[in-house]
């Protein structure tokens, strides 16, 4: 695909070209998509044009997002960043990618991040670190918020089914009962590990955590 749209923008079709480019990425392998990102990204170089690196930019972050790729467009972005980067985090989040919880978390956006952490858009198994990170964050002013991550947390890992997945559902749930506790709720901590227990009775494994835990 890249070199025959190198040899229809040589005849002149270049800007078509490079949208057809752009909405074919989408349906790409990473590998293929990572060489459509860089192509775009020469064509822009070669002409200066400065919009047409941020779109190239663009391009590359959805490719390959990394934290790096996210800050390049930030940098070139300059004023158009407004407009980026609401539909940056949204097609991140709509593909329950982890780099949107590392964008709002290192930003300190605990809002917008607990919002997609409780979306239904989100998978629960899906990145138990950096929300176990945002329910930390929100320990000390918001703990009703952390206890709902910290559920979330539990469920996600428990549906993992491994030892390890197991440790760090019981590791939630002790952060969970502490402020359970904080909150005078000793009694809503006691039922719901009983609740645990009823659930998941079928896994011995997480029973023998929980019980450590």
């Amino acid at each position: 695909l890249v070199a025959v749209a190198g040899a229809l923008a040589e005849r002149g079709d270049g800007a078509e070209v490079e949208r057809r480019v752009v909405a074919r990425m989408e349906r790409a392998s990473e590998a293929n998509r990572a060489r459509m990102a860089a192509w775009l990204k020469g064509r822009a170089e070669a002409r200066r044009d400065a919009e047409a690196m941020t779109g190239a930019l663009e391009a590359e972050l959805r490719a390959r997002p990394s934290a790096e790729a996210y800050d390049a467009l930030r940098a070139r972005a300059g004023r158009r960043w407004g407009e980026i980067e609401p539909r940056v985090l949204a097609w991140l989040e709509e593909r329950n990618h982890a780099l949107v919880y590392e964008v709002l978390l290192r930003e300190g956006r605990l809002d917008e991040a607990l919002r997609v952490a409780l979306g239904e858009r989100q998978r629960p198994t899906h990145a138990i670190a950096l929300r176990r990170r945002l329910a930390e964050a929100l320990e000390a002013t918001r703990p009703r918020d952390a206890l709902a991550v910290y559920r979330s947390i539990v469920e996600g890992s428990v549906a993992l089914r491994s030892r390890a997945h197991y440790r760090e559902a019981c590791q939630a749930v002790a952060r969970a009962r502490t402020l359970m506790a904080r909150l005078g709720d000793d009694a809503g901590a006691t039922a719901w590990v009983e609740a645990l227990r009823e659930r998941y009775a079928a896994l011995p494994a997480f029973q023998q955590e929980l019980g450590a835990a």
